[in-house]
């Protein structure tokens, strides 16, 4: 019982688990600050600076779509727009859906923080729980450090990558009078794109070169807060389906079995509901005829329409009418029931909120790996090398939290079936069910309505990038 005490005001703390991502999302300007109205002139000041930005980009993405008419032919410079123009509007684009739909995340960090498990008192009592907390956010923290110093090292490759080749040329910029203007975009540009007019002067290159890396500095800077923030709730997703694992597992630790009622096999429930390829059935009736029909509801009800509660907030929401017992294993049971019920909750309308998201992401790393995997085929450059490990690290880090999100929402369901449900009352074996009747149906964050996060989609990349590498040196040698 030592994991139960706690003093009453470490209850209602706030645990601020979103608490840098959100100022990163702030310092950036894609969503207002804590003092910032919407309606305020700042907030309006602050939307028309990234209007302008868009605008710009848009010209620039249209310059960059028209350097494929001028520049077709050129295998190496096509390729090298492929991967530069997919990276760099997946930036802007997820960055966008996120200004756009900035109240929908907001919402969704104050339920993470507020109403979901997290805020639950039998979570906030148990020191055991809470240390699984605490650990968590350590490791959401560190993610995204990282994640901005990757992304800060990407810029600086590609900002200073042209700088550098023109540092190092053997006739420099200012008396390359006979570079032809194809080659000064490959060699010398941070984006390659079609612009009339001689670009060979130094003063039409200096203009150039400072918009092409203002560009991708902003890009790069929406990317680095988005980017950590939907990794931060894949992981906080993943976080409580081990608080209600680990709840399921003190059932057996924190109440004495008792003899009441008769047992029957445990092999029984083993064969009829968990079995051991883990396959989900479409017909699940058999196992719901077991129990009544408000136990019917409740497991129906988690897989209802992705929405947000309008009240109450996810926990709230799971708070079905599973009535009390008067024994007390029973009574941690429903709880624990309510807490499941509202993590597949979170996670359905988290999945929803940051699919397109990670849809749009592995689309543009899957291009870039293959182009940048070609481009250090043929020669190697800083910025190929950075930018391919960046999308590969990042691919593998999606696709292995997702992965465990996976496994923890499977885990559940082992947890529920390894206490001694069979010598406990017959309510309890009752209620044991919708857990693991639930359980058996693993969740899952998806890139649209296409692909699920797991290791397995991790592998599929890497085959269709090589697919698609093996045919561009093909052509290439052609």
């Amino acid at each position: 019982m030592e994991n139960q005490t706690s003093p009453s005001k470490k209850i209602h703390e706030r645990l601020d688990l979103m608490a840098l991502n959100m100022k990163l999302l702030r310092n950036v300007g894609i969503i207002p600050s804590e003092t910032t109205s919407p309606s305020s002139w700042k907030w309006k000041l602050n939307r028309f600076g990234h209007s302008l930005f868009f605008l710009v980009y848009i010209s620039v993405l249209m310059l960059q779509l028209l350097s494929f008419y001028f520049y077709w032919g050129n295998m190496e410079i096509i390729v090298e727009n492929i991967g530069t123009t997919s990276g760099l509007a997946a930036c802007v684009f997820t960055a966008l859906y996120v200004m756009v739909n900035w109240e929908e995340f907001c919402t969704m960090v104050h339920e993470l923080e507020t109403n979901s498990i997290f805020s639950a008192e039998m979570v906030r009592a148990n020191n055991k729980q809470m240390e699984i907390i605490r650990t968590s956010k350590r490791s959401a923290i560190i993610i995204t450090w990282i994640t901005i110093a990757s992304v800060t090292a990407l810029c600086v490759s590609f900002d200073m990558t042209p700088m550098i080749r023109l540092f190092f040329s053997k006739s420099g910029h200012e008396n390359s009078e006979n570079i032809e203007r194809i080659n000064v975009n490959f060699e010398y540009s941070v984006l390659i794109m079609w612009l009339p007019g001689d670009l060979v002067e130094d003063y039409w290159y200096w203009h150039l070169y400072t918009i092409q890396a203002a560009i991708c500095f902003v890009s790069f800077a929406y990317i680095s807060a988005v980017m950590p923030f939907i990794l931060t709730i894949t992981v906080y997703t993943e976080t409580q389906f081990k608080i209600v694992s680990s709840s399921l597992i003190e059932i057996d630790e924190r109440y004495k079995v008792g003899d009441t009622d008769t047992e029957f096999p445990k092999a029984e429930i083993s064969s009829e509901f968990i079995g051991s390829t883990r396959e989900v059935n479409n017909d699940n009736t058999r196992p719901l005829r077991l129990i009544g029909m408000r136990e019917q509801n409740t497991i129906k009800e988690s897989d209802g329409p992705n929405t947000f509660p309008e009240s109450g907030g996810f926990y709230g929401l799971a708070a079905t009418e599973l009535a009390l017992d008067q024994d007390d294993a029973t009574n941690h049971l429903v709880e624990c029931i309510k807490l499941h019920q509202a993590v597949i909750k979170f996670s359905n309308y988290s999945n929803s909120v940051t699919s397109p998201i990670f849809f749009i992401y592995f689309i543009a790393a899957t291009l870039v790996i293959v182009t940048h995997t070609f481009k250090l085929s043929l020669s190697v450059s800083l910025k190929y090398c950075c930018t391919l490990l960046f999308c590969l690290t990042q691919i593998f880090v999606y696709c292995h939290v997702g992965e465990r999100v996976k496994t923890e929402s499977l885990a559940v369901g082992d947890a529920a079936y390894s206490c001694h449900w069979y010598k406990r009352t017959n309510r309890f074996k009752r209620h044991i069910l919708l857990i693991l009747v639930r359980a058996q149906k693993p969740l899952y964050f998806s890139a649209g309505a296409l692909w699920k996060l797991t290791m397995e989609f991790f592998s599929q990349v890497m085959n269709t990038s090589y697919t698609f590498y093996t045919l561009l040196s093909r052509v290439n040698e052609i």
